[in-house]
């Protein structure tokens, strides 16, 4: 069943949702979604507001268009990093409905981009334990990318070494990688033909971070093949920071 984005905004603010009358619900469902959301959040972080229901009808009666910077359609567009991040977790509702306080707390603590990341992987995956997966995703991403001077080697002991049609820079332990360590890595994976290809054909250091990322997940990738061929098309490079 899919829930509205009104619905899973309130499921991230429960207090709220339990104090909004019937006709409150149903106005935020015939306004803009991203003004819905807008109001919500705006609800939620204040403390003064008595009826919550009077000031949601009033909110839209005063301004029924959105007010900010911030739409469904582009998450990343300039704005409040908390708001952003809940207009993008409506536009994965089935995802979002699975997660707890503490995941939706986790998430915050994340790049936007990598917390889209993470939930387009859920989207397509069948994730038993929704929130356990985005705090070990969203703490691995931060270990491996949080201090990225720390994970490479001095620019000056770069060194590179032929890879098929690419090169390999020097591992961030700083030992040269064996030219078919990926393609090995992917084939132990269970990856098919094509798959192994595209890794064969894709910038080195992405197809590393997307086999770091199959490793990860473990058996809640169903299909690897799958999982790898739609990383490497959708983001061909590097994500760490």
């Amino acid at each position: 069943m899919r829930h509205s984005v009104v619905d899973q905004a309130l499921v991230r603010h429960r207090r709220l949702a339990e104090e909004l009358d019937a006709d409150a619900r149903r106005r935020l469902e015939t306004v803009d979604p991203s003004r819905a959301v807008e109001i919500i959040e705006e609800v939620a972080k204040r403390t003064d507001v008595r009826n919550p229901s009077a000031f949601v009808m009033r909110a839209i009666s005063d301004h029924p268009q959105q007010r900010g910077d911030i739409h469904l359609d582009h998450p990343q567009q300039r704005g409040d990093v908390h708001d952003e991040l809940e207009l993008l977790l409506a536009r994965y509702p089935q995802v979002s409905a699975g997660l707890d306080e503490a995941a939706v707390a986790k998430l915050r603590e994340a790049e936007l981009d990598r917390a889209e990341e993470i939930l387009e992987d859920m989207a397509h995956m069948g994730i038993h334990n929704p929130s356990a997966f985005v705090v070990k995703a969203v703490s691995s991403s931060r270990i491996r990318r949080g201090n990225p001077d720390a994970l490479a080697p001095p620019p000056a002991k770069m060194a590179r070494t032929q890879y098929r049609n690419g090169l390999y820079p020097e591992a961030r332990t700083g030992r040269m990688p064996e030219a078919s360590s990926l393609e090995r890595r992917g084939a132990q994976a269970g990856l098919d033909d094509d798959a192994l290809r595209l890794l064969r054909a894709a910038d080195p250091a992405r197809a590393a971070e997307v086999l770091e990322e199959l490793e990860l997940k473990g058996r809640e990738v169903r299909n690897p093949s799958a999982f790898v061929s739609k990383s490497l098309s959708q983001f061909p490079m590097p994500r760490r920071r």
